[in-house]
Parts: structure tokens; C-alpha cells; sequence
């Protein structure tokens, strides 16, 4: 039986593989974030800790700064980046304020 291609697999398998860069290149946001299968739940939150702990142990600044725009509304993650991301680096303002902002939204 021939497999269908698609991205969710093409990504989980780049991640598998440590190709991290082209992982987070094709990840544009949860898989299937309608349903409300429980595997499908199951799976996507997986395939999002699998790609949130892997670049976090990387502590490649250019893929931190991308995961922020990747998982743009995961307090914890940027809280994260921020402590990993030197206040000298050119996104660091950016991060800060994005991160204040989300503390604002979910009024803590």
C-alpha cells in the first residue's frame, strides 16, 4: 500500500532525522487544530513538543528567534528563548515586548 505524502509526516520525519532547520521551515502551525480526534489531539501535541524541545536543547539563536514565530502564542516557549537569547542580540526588544504583551493578553 502506497502512503500519501503530506506535510505532518514529511515533518516528523525531518525531525527524526535532526534536520532541524528544514523541521521548522515547514511548520506552520498544529496539525489539524479543528479536530477534536484524540489521536489527532494526541499527535499534535507530540509533533509540537518534539519540535519545541529539540530546537530549545539546540540553542541555535536564529532557530529560537524562528520558533518564536512558529508558536507565537506559547507564553512558556518565549519565556524560554528569552532566557537563552543574550539581551545584546538585534531580536531580543522584539522578543521582550512580544513577551509582555502575551503576559498582558493572559492577564498574568
Amino acid at each position: 500500500m502506497e502512503q500519501i505524502p503530506t506535510d505532518f509526516i514529511q515533518f516528523e520525519r525531518l525531525l527524526a532525522r535532526g534536520n532541524f532547520r528544514k523541521a521548522l521551515a515547514l511548520y506552520r502551525g498544529p496539525l489539524a487544530p479543528l479536530s477534536e480526534s484524540p489521536f489527532i489531539i494526541q499527535h499534535r501535541a507530540f509533533l509540537e513538543e518534539t519540535l519545541v524541545s529539540t530546537i530549545l536543547n539546540q540553542g541555535d539563536m536564529d532557530l529560537l528567534i524562528e520558533l518564536s514565530h512558529r508558536v507565537p502564542d506559547d507564553l512558556a516557549v518565549l519565556e524560554e528563548i528569552l532566557t537563552r537569547v543574550p539581551s545584546t542580540h538585534s531580536a531580543y526588544p522584539y522578543l521582550l515586548a512580544k513577551y509582555n504583551f502575551l503576559k498582558t493578553e493572559y492577564n498574568m
